[in-house]
C-alpha cells in the first residue's frame, strides 16, 4: 500500500503554496487522490514514497518559489510597460496643454489682432521643448514707444501658429498672432506687438523672449525661423538662435545638424552641450554659412540624464530660406 502519510505530507505542501501552480502539480495531486482513494498497490509504491518525501521537502517549495517569482516578475514588467505609456502620454498632453491657451483664456485676452496675457501656472514640463526658434532678437528700449515685427519664411501655402512667451516662465506671459494662414514666400504678421504693453509691465526683456512660428499641415515639428526687429527690414541672416527648455537635469550631450528631413541626411553641423539644470534654457546657436538654401534641416539633440546618464533626444526640423 502506497504510505498515505507521505502523499498528505504532499497534500498540505502543495495547500500552503501559492495559487495557481503550475498544471503539472495539479496532474501531481490528481493522481495521488486516485491512487489514495483505491488503494493501488504496486511495486513502485516505495519510489512514490520517496519521491514524494524528497520533492516536498527538498525540490517542491522551491520549484514553486521559482514559478511564483517568474510570475511577478511578468505581470511587473507588464506594469512597468503600462506605466511607462501612461507617462509618456501624460507628458505629451502636458506639452501639448502648454503650447495652446484656452478659449476662455483667449476672450479675456482678445486684442482685436492678437492674444496677449498672463496665465496660470502648468503643471509640468515634458523632457525637452523647443520654446523659440529665431535669427536672434536684438535688445529694446522701453518707453519708446515701439513695436516689434515678425516675419518669416513658408515654403509653401500652409497654416501657421505664431506665439511668443517668456522662455523662463516665471511670467507666465503669452502672445499669440489671431491669423493662422500664409502663403508661399515671405510672409510679415500683421498682428501689433507694443513694446511699452504687458513686456514692460512685466519688465520681459529681449533675453527672456522666446519667439516660435509653426508651420501646420506640412509635417510634425517643422518651423520657420523668425526675424524679430522695430525698424527697418533687417538685411541678412547670420546665424539661427533655438532656444529648448529642459524638464529635467542633464549631464551634458551633442546636437546634430542634418541636412533634409531626417537624420539620414549628411551632417552639416555638430557640436557638444555642457551640462544642465532642470527648467533651465538651452540655446543653440547654428550659422546660417553651414546650411544649404532654400532646403530643411533636421536638428536633433541628445543628452544624458544626470545622475542615471539615461540617453533622452529631441528633434525639429526648420526651413532655410534662399534669400532675406
Amino acid at each position: 500500500m502506497v504510505c498515505r502519510s507521505s502523499l498528505q505530507i504532499f497534500c498540505r505542501k502543495i495547500s500552503i503554496t501559492v495559487e495557481p501552480l503550475p498544471e503539472i502539480f495539479h496532474t501531481v495531486y490528481s493522481t495521488a487522490s486516485i491512487i489514495i482513494f483505491f488503494g493501488f498497490q504496486c511495486p513502485f509504491h516505495c519510489w512514490f514514497d520517496r519521491f514524494v518525501l524528497d520533492l516536498c521537502l527538498q525540490d517542491f517549495q522551491g520549484i514553486a518559489k521559482k514559478w511564483y517569482i517568474a510570475e511577478k516578475y511578468s505581470c511587473m514588467k507588464e506594469m512597468i510597460s503600462w506605466s511607462s505609456i501612461c507617462v509618456s502620454l501624460l507628458f505629451c498632453l502636458l506639452s501639448n496643454l502648454h503650447a495652446q491657451r484656452s478659449e476662455a483664456w483667449k476672450q479675456a485676452n482678445d486684442r482685436k489682432d492678437r492674444y496677449e496675457g498672463t496665465y496660470s501656472r502648468q503643471v509640468g514640463n515634458p523632457d525637452l521643448e523647443l520654446v523659440s526658434l529665431t535669427t536672434g532678437l536684438r535688445p529694446y528700449v522701453f518707453g519708446q514707444r515701439k513695436r516689434l515685427k515678425l516675419r518669416f519664411y513658408s515654403p509653401s501655402a500652409s497654416r501657421y501658429k505664431l506665439h511668443a512667451e517668456d522662455v523662463k516662465g516665471t511670467q507666465f506671459y503669452w502672445w499669440e498672432d489671431k491669423h493662422r494662414q500664409t502663403s508661399r514666400g515671405w510672409h510679415q504678421s500683421p498682428a501689433g506687438w507694443p513694446v511699452d504693453y504687458l513686456l514692460r509691465k512685466l519688465n520681459i526683456r529681449a533675453n527672456n523672449l522666446g519667439i516660435l512660428a509653426e508651420l501646420e499641415g506640412i509635417g510634425r515639428k517643422k518651423f520657420a525661423p523668425v526675424q524679430v526687429y522695430s525698424g527697418g527690414q533687417p538685411s541678412g541672416i547670420s546665424r539661427y538662435v533655438a532656444l529648448l527648455r529642459l524638464g529635467r537635469a542633464a549631464a551634458g550631450g551633442t546636437y546634430t545638424v542634418h541636412e533634409g528631413e531626417s537624420r539620414r541626411g549628411r551632417i552639416l553641423l555638430q557640436k557638444g552641450v555642457a551640462a544642465r539644470s532642470g527648467g533651465s534654457i538651452l540655446a543653440l546657436s547654428i550659422p546660417a554659412k553651414v546650411l544649404p538654401a532654400g532646403t530643411w534641416v533636421f536638428v536633433e539633440l541628445t543628452l544624458k540624464e544626470r545622475g542615471t546618464l539615461d540617453p533622452f533626444t529631441y528633434s525639429f526640423q526648420f526651413y532655410v530660406p534662399a534669400s532675406s
